[in-house]
């Protein structure tokens, strides 16, 4: 049971901004956890990646980790830095559009500021 129900209130509909820990997260929490989530996104995607990349090459397909993971590294340090300034930069168009934490946000403002948000990563994806 959601904690809101157990004290007798009713629980938070999902998405409500009162129930959001995400929207209180500070800039520096934003940016770790946008870089800790695109390091685990880039090391469970990268065998797909692989081997569609082998596929379109017309080279041997394989299971072998140490084929299977070549460049992930790199690709980890690209896709952090990325996702890092992609949360960091939603984060700061929320607080923008919405205010503070415990204001509820709408669909639109969710959206615009996630769209901010990764528009604002823009010029570092070119660079990187």
């Amino acid at each position: 049971k959601h904690p809101a129900a157990v004290a007798g209130r009713s629980a938070p509909a999902m998405g409500d901004a009162g129930d959001d820990k995400l929207r209180r997260l500070t800039a520096h929490e934003n940016l770790a956890l946008g870089t800790v989530t695109g390091v685990v996104e880039q090391v469970a995607t990268q065998p797909l990646v692989f081997w569609k990349n082998a596929a379109q090459q017309g080279t041997a397909f394989s299971l072998n980790p140490a084929v299977v993971y070549r460049g992930t590294f790199a690709s980890c340090l690209n896709m952090s830095a990325l996702t890092g300034l992609q949360f960091l930069g939603t984060g700061f168009f929320q607080r923008m559009l919405a205010g503070d934490a415990g204001n509820k946000m709408t669909w639109g403002q969710e959206v615009g500021a996630a769209f901010l948000g990764g528009a604002a990563s823009g010029p570092a994806c070119c660079i990187l």
